[in-house]
């Protein structure tokens, strides 16, 4: 009996490349669809708004809302100001008081008043260094002062010459000043976005301390310009004055070793050991003599040296002598005489 044969129909060898055709276009738009951003609902709430109202009897005066520095407000006999609902806070900056800061919240159309008066009863004394006011009215957090003729660098960048202000971000910021003679001056200063940083930097050396350090040949030059001069001058008076001494100790030894020989030859009897330390006497005293010879000479040196140093100094530095410039940065606040306080009488806020 035959066995029968199973006929099935042939297979299209190309038919799962017709699947993959179709799939993959379905499955790359997916993918894209699920890679859009949501939108996010649009909150139809309209925002709502307050006022802060600020009374007060003080002349130039700023109003900070919310540590925006940039943006102070002067304030006026009648400041308000409008403000999302919500919690703020403010601070008043002024010449005679320490930055007073207030919190408070605004509501829905209400006005959030504060009488801030000066007290004109009390002495007069002026807190500003330790205030943000100076900050304000010089758009400033740092100023550096420096000679007339040098160059300020804030953080590797040009901010002026002589004098220059920057507002730098709050941290730690490298401060450089440059002479083309008086050399290179640098310092790292830590700066602060709410108070004034005053530096002082200059290149050119004062007068009463450049003459004062002249007793040491080459130190009023390195205090100057810290030139290869000064260095080379001070080595010099070093190695000769140590030289020098160090030449009259070994004098002193070998004197001392020769009037023992001498009192020894002057007490033998022997002829063979009268020889012998009259021959060792001599060599003593030879060496006595070359180490006051080098003595006198190193001595000598040193007085040369100093003799060049005090010519260099007659010359003086290169860049000439410092400058120092008067430089107040709270003298643009003249005070009127009815600001002759530091106490503040502040009432409680008032809604209505």
């Amino acid at each position: 009996m035959e066995a029968c044969a199973i006929r099935t129909r042939p297979r299209c060898p190309c038919s799962w490349h017709a699947g993959v055709f179709f799939a993959l276009p379905i499955l790359l738009h997916l993918t894209a669809l699920s890679q859009i951003n949501p939108i996010a609902p649009v909150d139809s709430t309209p925002v709502r708004y307050g006022f802060l109202k600020v009374i007060s009897n003080l002349d130039k005066a700023y109003l900070i809302v919310n540590e925006d520095f940039v943006n102070a407000k002067t304030i006026t006999p009648n400041t308000a100001i409008q403000l999302p609902v919500g919690d703020h806070s403010f601070i008043l900056s002024h010449p005679k008081i320490m930055d007073p800061q207030f919190r408070l919240e605004i509501l829905p159309d209400q006005v959030r008043e504060y009488k801030i008066d000066l007290d004109t009863t009390t002495s007069s004394e002026i807190v500003l260094r330790n205030s943000v006011y100076p900050v304000i009215k010089l758009k400033a957090n740092l100023v550096v002062i420096t000679d007339n003729d040098s160059e300020v660098f804030f953080d590797s960048t040009l901010a002026g010459t002589g004098l220059a202000k920057g507002s730098l971000s709050t941290g730690l910021h490298f401060i450089q000043t440059e002479h083309p003679l008086a050399g290179t001056r640098w310092e790292n200063v830590r700066v602060s976005s709410r108070r004034l940083k005053v530096l002082e930097l200059y290149n050119k050396p004062e007068r009463s301390t450049y003459w004062a350090l002249s007793f040491i040949p080459g130190v009023s030059r390195i205090y100057a310009d810290r030139s290869s001069k000064g260095y080379l001058l001070l080595g010099a008076a070093f190695g000769t004055l140590t030289g020098g001494l160090l030449s009259h100790t070994a004098f002193k030894k070998s004197n001392a070793d020769y009037q023992n020989v001498v009192y020894q030859y002057n007490r033998a009897t022997v002829e063979s050991e009268v020889v012998r330390l009259a021959n060792e006497a001599q060599s003593k005293l030879d060496n006595a003599t070359t180490y006051a010879l080098i003595r006198d000479a190193a001595f000598i040196g040193a007085v040369v040296v100093w003799v060049l140093s005090f010519v260099d100094l007659m010359h003086g530095p290169d860049g000439g002598y410092r400058e120092r410039r008067a430089f107040d940065p709270f003298s643009y606040v003249p005070l009127t005489p009815r600001e002759q306080a530091v106490v503040l009488k502040i009432k409680i806020p008032l809604s209505r």
